[in-house]
């Protein structure tokens, strides 16, 4: 490690200001640190431990050989890790990441503390599932405050750009609420945090109630939609025309497409009509590149804290305690939905930002994920966003 360190001296030199001079050092250590090389990006990983061994979460940094303009903090999705923005079938510099990174763009970001615990793991007694009690919104930004400390210093004079999809875009405001003045912009992909939509309401506090409960009766963490997602997936991929054991009526891959093409009623979903994947059993997936979407789902998570969906849901139910600060975020937005997901819905949360510079690109047709998986995600979501940040930095 120590040789890894030297043979990349900007990143031994950032790491180690961070155990000098960062007020939360004494609660953290960096256990482990890996480089990789990838064409002419250069991408670091470390897994970070606060206070013990069943606190770890995993920082992300990427970026180009040569100089960068501004740092992008990407915060992941639900149930996502950071790698979820560096998956792409036609290879890493037609990621997410890659065009950022290639651009000239520091990109940093982290990967949840739940990375790589099984779906068993509360069970079998390996871990003491009880820490996720804690790993909601307030733990999330606590990790966001490590990612942002080494952003400022790979550009002290700039203040960085945050944001993500889905999950991502949902912390994103819960970060700008707590920091309103920390962040030079924020990229709101596909996400909301607040709603006055009685319908939206409604449905949300029926979820949080339900989610409450649950945690108060020790379950803390989901360990059903994960995996779910990436066994359906699988059968779908390598057995299609079997019988699903979820449906026998349907095959695994119609079992697949009903799944992620019908609209799901709210309650669960966090809002009326909200879908993941446009199509129909017929004739399949209407926007989204199945490779790339299938990538991303098999990169799932098998857990997550329950307390992240009672975080998200409480909010939208109409608890002001990650948006009561919104009006304090007076930075340019960028606000990017789709019709059939948080996209018809999403207004409400801009118009509590005090941003005077708000710009809204709304897909009509589209659900939750097909901006992410579409073939031209560089059209819809890659360019307007270099558009954006050029102006920024």
């Amino acid at each position: 490690m120590v040789r890894m360190l030297v043979r990349h001296s900007v990143f031994a030199a950032v790491l180690l200001c961070w155990l000098v001079v960062s007020p939360a050092a004494e609660a953290r250590e960096i256990v482990s640190v890996d480089f990789q090389r990838i064409d002419n990006l250069i991408r670091l990983e470390a897994v970070v431990e606060d206070g013990d061994a069943q606190n770890r979460f995993t920082f992300h940094h990427v970026r180009r050989l040569g100089p960068t303009y501004g740092s992008v903090i990407l915060l992941p999705g639900g149930n996502a890790n950071f790698d979820f923005y560096e998956i792409h079938p036609d290879g890493y510099d037609a990621s997410f990441v890659g065009v950022l990174a290639a651009a000239g763009y520091d990109v940093f970001g982290y990967s949840p503390r739940s990375r790589g615990l099984p779906a068993t793991v509360c069970q079998d007694g390996t871990f003491d599932c009880s820490v996720m009690a804690d790993w909601g919104f307030e733990t999330i930004l606590r990790d966001l405050d490590f990612v942002r400390f080494f952003a400022r210093l790979a550009h002290p004079r700039q203040k960085p750009v945050v944001g993500g999809f889905s999950l991502g875009a949902i912390t994103a405001l819960a970060a700008i609420d707590a920091r309103p003045h920390a962040y030079s912009g924020a990229l709101i992909w596909e996400g909301m945090t607040y709603s006055d939509n009685s319908q939206v309401v409604a449905a949300n506090q029926a979820t949080c109630t339900q989610i409450e409960a649950l945690i108060a009766a020790g379950s803390y963490a989901d360990a059903e939609t994960g995996p779910l997602l990436e066994t359906v997936t699988q059968l779908a991929v390598t057995v299609p025309d079997d019988p699903s054991p979820f449906e026998p009526a349907l095959t695994n891959r119609l079992f697949y497409l009903a799944l992620l093409t019908t609209p799901q009623p709210a309650p669960p979903a966090y809002v009326p009509g909200y879908t993941l994947v446009a199509g129909d059993l017929f004739s399949g997936f209407t926007y989204a590149s199945e490779p790339l979407l299938q990538a991303g789902v098999v990169s799932f998570n098998d857990i997550e804290a329950r307390a992240v969906a009672r975080d998200l849901a409480c909010s939208l139910a109409g608890d002001r305690t990650f948006t009561g600060n919104l009006g304090s975020f007076q930075a340019p937005v960028l606000a990017i939905g789709a019709e059939h997901g948080f996209g018809s819905y999403m207004q409400d949360v801009l118009d509590e930002l005090g941003s005077s510079e708000v710009e809204f690109i709304l897909t009509p047709d589209y659900a939750h994920a097909d901006q992410y998986a579409s073939p031209d995600r560089p059209t819809l979501i890659d360019q307007p966003l270099l558009d954006w940040l050029s102006e920024l930095y």
